[in-house]
Protein backbone atom coordinates (compact mmCIF):
# COMPACT_ATOMS: atom_id res chain seq x y z
CA UNK A 1 0.00 0.00 0.00
CA UNK A 2 3.12 1.82 0.44
CA UNK A 3 5.14 2.97 -2.43
CA UNK A 4 5.72 6.32 -1.87
CA UNK A 5 9.25 7.32 -0.22
CA UNK A 6 7.97 7.56 3.32
CA UNK A 7 9.69 11.65 3.51
CA UNK A 8 7.27 12.62 0.55
CA UNK A 9 4.19 12.05 2.59
CA UNK A 10 4.02 15.10 4.03
CA UNK A 11 1.26 14.89 5.90
CA UNK A 12 -0.88 13.42 3.28
CA UNK A 13 -2.54 10.15 2.89
CA UNK A 14 -4.35 8.27 -0.33
CA UNK A 15 -7.34 5.82 0.71
CA UNK A 16 -9.91 4.08 -0.95
CA UNK A 17 -12.93 6.60 0.30
CA UNK A 18 -16.54 5.27 0.02
CA UNK A 19 -18.82 8.46 -2.18
CA UNK A 20 -21.72 6.41 -2.74
CA UNK A 21 -22.90 3.12 -3.90
CA UNK A 22 -21.06 1.94 -6.98
CA UNK A 23 -18.12 4.33 -6.43
CA UNK A 24 -15.26 4.34 -4.44
CA UNK A 25 -12.36 6.68 -5.43
CA UNK A 26 -8.72 6.64 -4.07
CA UNK A 27 -8.21 10.22 -2.74
CA UNK A 28 -6.12 11.93 -0.32
CA UNK A 29 -6.81 13.00 3.42
CA UNK A 30 -4.62 13.98 6.19
CA UNK A 31 -2.53 11.23 8.33
CA UNK A 32 -4.50 10.60 11.14
CA UNK A 33 -3.76 12.02 14.69
CA UNK A 34 -3.71 9.94 17.63
CA UNK A 35 -4.50 9.78 21.02
CA UNK A 36 -3.12 8.46 24.38
CA UNK A 37 -4.26 4.74 23.79
CA UNK A 38 -4.47 4.42 19.97
CA UNK A 39 -1.35 3.49 17.69
CA UNK A 40 -1.05 4.96 13.68
CA UNK A 41 -0.01 1.73 11.26
CA UNK A 42 1.93 2.01 8.21
CA UNK A 43 0.00 -0.38 6.27
CA UNK A 44 2.28 -2.65 3.91
CA UNK A 45 -0.68 -4.77 3.12
CA UNK A 46 -4.58 -5.75 3.53
CA UNK A 47 -7.64 -7.57 1.71
CA UNK A 48 -10.54 -6.83 0.23
CA UNK A 49 -13.68 -8.48 2.45
CA UNK A 50 -17.13 -9.43 1.21
CA UNK A 51 -18.39 -6.72 3.26
CA UNK A 52 -16.31 -4.10 1.69
CA UNK A 53 -18.37 -5.53 -1.71
CA UNK A 54 -21.66 -5.08 0.23
CA UNK A 55 -20.59 -1.29 0.93
CA UNK A 56 -19.79 -0.74 -3.03
CA UNK A 57 -23.23 -1.98 -3.75
CA UNK A 58 -24.90 -0.28 -1.62
CA UNK A 59 -26.04 -3.07 0.30
CA UNK A 60 -24.95 -2.36 3.71
CA UNK A 61 -25.04 1.78 4.80
CA UNK A 62 -21.97 3.31 5.44
CA UNK A 63 -21.37 7.42 5.90
CA UNK A 64 -19.94 9.00 2.74
CA UNK A 65 -16.42 9.71 2.84
CA UNK A 66 -15.12 7.00 5.07
CA UNK A 67 -12.59 5.00 4.09
CA UNK A 68 -13.56 1.40 3.86
CA UNK A 69 -11.58 -1.71 5.09
CA UNK A 70 -10.99 -3.74 8.03
CA UNK A 71 -8.31 -6.21 7.09
CA UNK A 72 -4.41 -4.55 7.56
CA UNK A 73 -0.94 -5.65 8.66
CA UNK A 74 1.72 -2.94 8.69
CA UNK A 75 4.29 -1.32 11.12
CA UNK A 76 3.92 0.84 13.64
CA UNK A 77 4.66 4.46 12.44
CA UNK A 78 3.51 6.09 16.16
CA UNK A 79 2.34 5.06 19.28
CA UNK A 80 0.21 7.07 21.70
CA UNK A 81 2.01 8.32 25.01
CA UNK A 82 -0.06 5.88 26.97
CA UNK A 83 0.76 2.26 25.32
CA UNK A 84 3.36 0.13 26.48
CA UNK A 85 3.92 -3.44 25.49
CA UNK A 86 4.67 -2.32 21.37
CA UNK A 87 7.24 -0.31 20.08
CA UNK A 88 7.60 1.51 16.89
CA UNK A 89 8.71 0.09 13.93
CA UNK A 90 7.21 -3.14 14.68
CA UNK A 91 5.28 -5.20 12.44
CA UNK A 92 1.89 -5.86 13.86
CA UNK A 93 -1.81 -7.22 12.78
CA UNK A 94 -4.86 -5.42 13.51
CA UNK A 95 -7.99 -7.56 13.91
CA UNK A 96 -11.58 -6.37 12.54
CA UNK A 97 -12.99 -6.31 15.46
CA UNK A 98 -11.29 -3.59 17.14
CA UNK A 99 -12.84 -3.31 20.73
CA UNK A 100 -11.91 -0.97 23.72
CA UNK A 101 -11.99 -4.22 25.82
CA UNK A 102 -13.98 -2.04 28.84
CA UNK A 103 -17.73 -2.43 28.17
CA UNK A 104 -20.37 -4.14 29.17
CA UNK A 105 -20.41 -6.63 25.77
CA UNK A 106 -16.63 -7.02 25.92
CA UNK A 107 -16.19 -8.48 29.09
CA UNK A 108 -19.07 -10.79 28.77
CA UNK A 109 -17.26 -12.04 25.65
CA UNK A 110 -19.09 -10.44 22.97
CA UNK A 111 -16.50 -8.22 21.55
CA UNK A 112 -18.07 -7.89 18.17
CA UNK A 113 -20.72 -6.13 20.33
CA UNK A 114 -18.87 -3.62 21.94
CA UNK A 115 -20.69 -0.73 23.23
CA UNK A 116 -18.30 1.71 24.87
CA UNK A 117 -19.56 4.73 25.60
CA UNK A 118 -23.19 3.36 25.54
CA UNK A 119 -25.29 3.81 28.88
CA UNK A 120 -25.88 -0.13 28.90
CA UNK A 121 -22.57 -1.29 27.07
CA UNK A 122 -24.16 -2.68 24.43
CA UNK A 123 -24.36 -1.98 20.43
CA UNK A 124 -25.29 -3.78 17.67
CA UNK A 125 -21.66 -4.52 15.38
CA UNK A 126 -20.05 -1.88 17.51
CA UNK A 127 -16.89 -3.72 17.75
CA UNK A 128 -16.87 -2.98 14.49
CA UNK A 129 -15.13 0.06 13.59
CA UNK A 130 -12.73 0.39 10.57
CA UNK A 131 -14.89 0.86 7.67
CA UNK A 132 -17.83 1.40 9.31
CA UNK A 133 -17.94 4.30 12.36
CA UNK A 134 -14.35 5.38 11.93
CA UNK A 135 -12.05 5.19 8.46
CA UNK A 136 -10.75 1.72 7.50
CA UNK A 137 -7.43 0.64 6.17
CA UNK A 138 -7.35 0.67 2.46
CA UNK A 139 -5.09 3.34 2.74
CA UNK A 140 -1.59 3.96 3.81
CA UNK A 141 -1.87 4.72 7.29
CA UNK A 142 -4.82 4.29 9.73
CA UNK A 143 -5.21 5.05 13.49
CA UNK A 144 -5.86 1.75 15.52
CA UNK A 145 -7.71 2.50 18.60
CA UNK A 146 -6.96 1.04 21.92
CA UNK A 147 -3.90 -0.11 20.29
CA UNK A 148 -2.84 -2.44 23.05
CA UNK A 149 -5.77 -4.60 23.11
CA UNK A 150 -6.36 -4.24 19.25
CA UNK A 151 -2.73 -5.25 17.92
CA UNK A 152 -1.17 -8.19 17.52
CA UNK A 153 2.70 -8.56 16.41
CA UNK A 154 3.83 -10.17 13.45
CA UNK A 155 6.50 -13.18 13.67
CA UNK A 156 9.74 -12.49 11.25
CA UNK A 157 9.07 -15.60 9.84
CA UNK A 158 6.14 -14.67 7.96
CA UNK A 159 5.45 -12.69 4.77
CA UNK A 160 2.34 -9.88 4.98
CA UNK A 161 0.17 -12.16 2.78
CA UNK A 162 0.55 -15.27 5.31
CA UNK A 163 0.14 -12.74 7.79
CA UNK A 164 -3.34 -11.62 6.61
CA UNK A 165 -4.38 -15.38 6.76
CA UNK A 166 -4.52 -15.53 10.47
CA UNK A 167 -6.93 -15.80 13.01
CA UNK A 168 -7.31 -12.32 13.69
CA UNK A 169 -8.54 -11.30 9.79
CA UNK A 170 -12.24 -11.09 9.49
CA UNK A 171 -13.35 -14.93 8.29
CA UNK A 172 -11.56 -16.32 11.01
CA UNK A 173 -12.88 -14.18 13.68
CA UNK A 174 -16.29 -14.39 12.29
CA UNK A 175 -15.46 -17.90 13.02
CA UNK A 176 -14.12 -17.92 15.91
CA UNK A 177 -16.98 -15.04 17.33
CA UNK A 178 -19.65 -17.32 16.02
CA UNK A 179 -18.52 -20.57 18.08
CA UNK A 180 -17.92 -18.19 21.33
CA UNK A 181 -22.10 -17.46 21.08
CA UNK A 182 -22.96 -20.62 19.85
CA UNK A 183 -23.21 -21.89 23.87
CA UNK A 184 -21.61 -25.23 22.50
CA UNK A 185 -20.01 -27.61 25.28
CA UNK A 186 -16.72 -27.49 25.95
CA UNK A 187 -14.61 -29.91 23.25
CA UNK A 188 -17.55 -30.59 21.43
CA UNK A 189 -17.17 -30.90 17.80
CA UNK A 190 -19.54 -29.26 15.16
CA UNK A 191 -19.09 -27.40 11.54
CA UNK A 192 -19.40 -23.91 10.46
CA UNK A 193 -20.30 -23.49 6.88
CA UNK A 194 -19.99 -19.94 4.86
CA UNK A 195 -18.32 -17.13 3.18
CA UNK A 196 -16.44 -14.68 4.22
CA UNK A 197 -17.46 -11.17 5.72
CA UNK A 198 -19.52 -9.66 8.62
CA UNK A 199 -21.36 -12.19 10.38
CA UNK A 200 -23.65 -10.95 13.59
CA UNK A 201 -24.20 -12.60 16.66
CA UNK A 202 -27.19 -13.53 18.24
CA UNK A 203 -28.36 -12.01 20.82
CA UNK A 204 -27.29 -12.86 24.52
CA UNK A 205 -29.99 -14.48 26.00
Amino acid sequence: MHDRPKEIFNGIDESSRFVEPGRIVLDEKAIPEIGPLDALIRIAATTICGTDVHIFRGEYPMEKGLTIGHEPVGVIEKLGSAVSGFHEGQRVIAGAITLSGHSNACLCGYHSQDGAGTRHGWKPAGGWKFGNTIDGCQAEFVCVPDAMVNLSPVPDGLTDEQVLMCRTSCRQASSVQRMETSASAIASWFSLKGRSGFVPPPAPN
